[in-house]
């Protein structure tokens, strides 16, 4: 299933330093995850900012690990305005869980706070798998992309 990413809004500040100068995400460089969250979870892009404010949400289920999966092959490119990020399809196979959110984010810090959000997919529904596969295909535009200006 192919589905839009959304960007939190704090990941763009993150990305340049936070507003203190003390944050920031290297895509290419840093360890970035992807964890599965239950339909209970309600995605708040302008306030939700690091792990802590989502693993609450986060699903169990026989196959999955506690904070999802480091994402492989990283590629950040652009291609006009656009900046985009992508990497191999994550997959927990075999697995049986139910799934309706998934976040990106920066998994490597200890502290759950420190652990910078960059985007959730929306599943659109809850999605589960039993005793199989549970793969995640990003959109052909990248898992995540966001312009540099406005288009108009």
């Amino acid at each position: 299933m192919a589905a839009n990413t959304y960007w939190f809004t704090k990941a763009f500040l993150n990305a340049f330093g936070g507003v203190d100068g003390s944050k920031g995400i290297n895509f290419k460089n840093d360890e970035i995850s992807v964890a599965l969250l239950g339909d209970t979870y309600t995605p708040n892009q302008a306030l939700h900012e690091s792990w802590a404010d989502v693993s609450a949400y986060e699903i169990s289920g026989t196959g999955y690990t506690s904070g999802g999966q480091v994402l492989a092959n990283k590629i950040i490119s652009s291609n006009g305005l656009n900046v985009i990020l992508t990497a191999d399809n994550p997959s927990w196979d075999p697995s049986s869980l139910v799934a309706r959110w998934l976040v990106i984010y920066k998994s490597a810090p200890e502290a759950n706070a420190d652990k910078l959000l960059l985007g959730y997919m929306d599943l659109e529904e809850n999605l589960m798998s039993k005793n199989g596969p549970f793969e995640i295909q990003w959109n052909t535009d990248g898992m995540l992309m966001g312009a540099t200006q406005p288009q108009v």
